[in-house]
């Protein structure tokens, strides 16, 4: 049974794109390891009896990515209509990168069925005892695949807490591992990286 986390709003923080992690590795910690995220730009409609609501496009933008390499995606609103086209280019990025890793998420989806373990883990649940526990910002898909989506306005760099082991991102830069590391994060791309076994 997919579990969907209720609505968000459409903002950065109090019940907003703040509470998306948390939320998401709690649900397979209590035993729904086939979590959604609530939709991306938020599935809050109060919004739309708010004279004064402004779209915020980095936000959009993050939420997509903060979802890319959850188990599903969803959008509240189409993302073609209301952005502009540099933001347009983030959403597709995050949805592009979540194609491509689709045959790998359903395989940890198929496991998850037999096994019950969540496939959003905290980073503490892969790698216990070395004080993890308190990181909400970043998540582990599966095993090997570290998640440190942006989750505040503004940012273009974030420091990253790396568990155990050697991690190397897409353009093939490693990071050692039992380290926090600052990387890059512009908008439009979404910081993850790969163990290297």
């Amino acid at each position: 049974m997919i579990e969907r986390l209720c609505d968000r709003s459409h903002k950065w923080e109090g019940n907003g794109l703040d509470t998306l992690l948390p939320c998401s590795i709690v649900q397979g910690l209590v035993g729904h390891p086939f979590i959604c995220p609530d939709m991306i730009g938020g599935g809050s409609w109060a919004h739309n009896v708010d004279p004064d609501f402004k779209m915020d496009e980095e936000l959009f933008v993050r939420m997509a990515e903060a979802s890319a390499l959850m188990p599903m995606m969803q959008f509240s609103w189409a993302p073609w209509r209301v952005l502009s086209e540099e933001a347009l280019a983030g959403v597709k990025a995050a949805s592009d990168l979540h194609l491509r890793m689709a045959s790998e998420i359903l395989a940890m989806v198929r496991t998850a069925e037999t096994e019950g373990e969540p496939i959003l883990r905290s980073l503490e649940y892969n790698d216990p005892h070395k004080g993890y526990a308190h990181i909400m910002d970043e998540f582990m898909l599966g095993e090997d695949i570290l998640v440190a989506p942006v989750l505040k306005k503004g940012q273009l760099e974030k420091a990253i807490v790396f568990p155990s082991g050697r991690w190397q991102d897409e353009e093939g830069n490693t990071y050692e591992g039992n380290a926090t590391h600052t990387v890059p994060t512009p908008l439009g791309r979404l910081a993850w990286f790969r163990k290297v076994k």
